[in-house]
């Protein structure tokens, strides 16, 4: 099976197909029923040889993604139709650990958001500001976010995920947490900026924090519409750049061009001396 093919968006799927024969039975295709039926604990992941490439919705395996989940209906345990979630591991590279941090991304996403697309109760993050990389709890803990993405449990490497808990009590939201590191941030006080026209400005108030005694560190700003149209939009001056715990920064924030419509993001990154970093993300808009 040099490829296969899988589309979360109602496309044709031959691997759903194929998850489906393997629940249900399909005697056609001489496929026996060996996979248990679905029910509420149930998750199928399906680990491929190198080599093999899965095409989701055009885009390929190991270049464009490295996995996912997604979520079929099946025959359950009580006859009855019910949602199937599944996770699909392609094997890109050489190196164990790159297979092991994709497949516990996709696990623990699975587990805490299952029924993808089919609008039931699960856990995505709502506000799109600290969603940028992505809603569900792996994707979160990447990028812009903590520092460190990955954990290693005995031998092996697994992809840290965020905690609400952590996160509510000012400490880093992406778990289990580094022994011995220190969590720092610098949250704004307000979530928007106002900038109506270019060439408007906007102060920010920042309250820089550490959850234990650390040396100072820089803060900065960066705008994400650079990364999407390769050019800036806002520009950004701190009254201090160097912080410690308990510092109060101002930042003055200037529409350098007009907001385009639907507003621009931006984060307050932070970098210690070692080059751990965490952000927060603010919104700029016109109203």
């Amino acid at each position: 099976m040099p490829s296969s093919t899988c589309s979360s968006q109602g496309g044709p799927s031959d691997l759903q197909d194929w998850i489906k024969s393997h629940i249900n039975g399909n005697g056609d295709a001489g496929i026996t029923a060996d996979f248990p039926p679905p029910d509420e604990n149930t998750l199928y992941v399906i680990y491929f040889p190198a080599g093999v490439t899965i095409n989701l919705d055009g885009d390929a395996s190991c270049d464009t993604f490295g996995a996912y989940h997604n979520t079929t209906i099946a025959t359950g345990a009580n006859s009855l139709p019910m949602f199937a979630p599944y996770a699909i591991i392609p094997r890109c590279g050489s190196k164990e650990s790159t297979t092991t941090v994709s497949a516990s991304h996709e696990i623990i996403e699975a587990a805490t958001d299952p029924d993808i697309g089919q609008n039931s109760i699960s856990y995505y993050m709502i506000n799109q500001l600290w969603a940028i990389a992505g809603g569900e709890v792996g994707d979160l803990c990447e990028g812009f976010g903590s520092s460190g993405v990955t954990t290693t449990e005995s031998t092996f490497v697994v992809q840290r995920s965020w905690s609400n808990k952590s996160a509510a009590a000012g400490h880093d939201p992406c778990v289990p947490i580094p022994a011995q590191s220190v969590y720092f941030n610098a949250a704004p006080r307000k979530q928007k900026v106002i900038l109506a026209k270019a060439g408007d400005t906007a102060t920010l108030d920042i309250d820089a924090y550490s959850d234990a005694p650390m040396a100072a560190w820089t803060i900065s700003a960066v705008d994400f519409s650079q990364f999407q149209s390769g050019t800036a939009v806002l520009g950004f001056s701190f009254d201090k750049t160097t912080v410690q715990n308990g510092d109060h920064v101002v930042l003055t924030v200037t529409a350098k061009t007009a907001i385009p419509s639907g507003g621009d993001e931006f984060v307050i990154m932070n970098k210690d001396a070692d080059g751990n970093r965490h952000s927060w993300p603010v919104l700029a808009n016109t109203h």
